[in-house]
């Protein structure tokens, strides 16, 4: 048995000459490898490797982020694999095919498992600097948040400057765009069409389901419209939108900035959501809001679809959220990004119908 020291913590290795278990003390992960392949690879004094864990993208962003303010204060380099989710099954999702990052942050061609075998990396829950010395250190694996057992001195918890998607992602939201232009201006000519729909406003409403049933929900962590039928959550919105006004963009037959409530049926009311039970979205559209389904891009992973509703969130004119999660600090940072500041985040006490 080898032991190596590192940082605070232990990684063992039982047996090198043989196909055994590889574990590091404090992580949840045991996998099986051989170690006449395992080679550990020497990184420059200014990188350091940043293994995520298995939680969704949104969380994935922050952590990134976070750990890029946090590199900034030490004069490094972050560089950081793809990683696999739950939410994402059978996706590889690497944040560089996502999102246009900072040049201080490079995306590996490899998974979170073959990281751990190139570099000697200190596992933990919850990463602190209390037992990870950020300017030494090389490789860390796991859940970070700056509010929760940080003390690097200098560290002002930066933002990027902004949150700009890659161009395929782009791409995909302008055929989405184009998609709702098609539901509500009818076949006019492409220049009236567009006058048409800027006339309109989009509100995007995130209603969370899936994993937020099973867990959030039965612990009472969430007690909004999440967590509750479609018919409270239709009721719910319609109450929502008429405290809303929509303050038409001023064209050449206006010559002047027109105001007028929101309304279902003048408006494009779309839900983003991960929902999947057919009976709850089919009364959802009746109810004559948009969903996915209407955007007929079939084609879409899951990952996929997810970004796509991410930017409709930070581009409509307005976004409605219930309760709390990472969607709320994201959209907050992309609308800004994008200009887009009339956001209405509702708890449990404000969505009461």
């Amino acid at each position: 048995m080898q032991r190596y020291h590192l940082g605070g913590n232990e990684l063992t290795i039982i047996n090198p000459n043989s196909s055994r278990e590889l574990y590091s003390v404090g992580n949840k992960y045991n996998y099986s490898s051989n170690y006449s392949s395992f080679k550990l690879t020497k990184l420059p004094s200014n990188e350091l490797v940043y293994i995520s864990t298995d939680e969704g993208l949104l969380s994935h962003f922050r952590q990134l982020q976070e750990m890029w303010s946090i590199s900034k204060v030490v004069n490094r380099n972050i560089i950081t694999p793809y990683f696999m989710s739950s939410h994402f099954p059978d996706v590889n999702v690497s944040m560089c095919k996502i999102f246009e990052i900072p040049s201080e942050v490079t995306c590996l061609p490899f998974g979170p498992e073959e990281a751990r075998l190139k570099y000697k990396c200190i596992e933990m829950k919850n990463v602190k600097s209390d037992h990870f010395d950020f300017r030494r250190d090389k490789c860390i694996s796991g859940s970070v948040n700056l509010n929760y057992g940080f003390n690097v001195p200098g560290n002002k918890n930066l933002k990027f400057k902004r949150v700009t998607f890659d161009k395929s992602y782009r791409k995909l939201y302008s055929e989405a765009r184009l998609k709702l232009m098609a539901m509500v201006v009818g076949n006019g000519s492409a220049g009236m069409n567009e006058i048409s729909y800027l006339s309109k406003a989009l509100v995007v409403v995130h209603w969370r389901r899936g994993d937020q049933l099973g867990y959030r929900c039965q612990r009472k962590l969430d007690t909004t419209v999440n967590c509750r039928t479609p018919e409270e959550f239709i009721t719910t919105v319609k109450t929502q939108l008429t405290l809303l006004v929509h303050s038409k963009s001023k064209t050449k037959a206006t010559k002047q900035q027109q105001n007028r409530p929101i309304s279902m049926e003048s408006d494009i009311i779309y839900v983003a959501t991960n929902e999947n039970n057919t009976q709850s979205l089919t009364k959802i559209r009746k109810a004559g809001f948009k969903t996915f389904d209407d955007l007929n891009l079939t084609k879409l992973n899951v990952l996929d679809r997810f970004v796509v509703e991410l930017l409709l969130v930070c581009n409509a004119n307005y976004f409605i959220h219930f309760g709390f999660s990472e969607m709320a600090g994201f959209s907050k940072q992309c609308r800004t990004s994008s200009g887009k500041k009339n956001v209405r985040y509702l708890t449990q006490e404000e969505d009461d119908i």
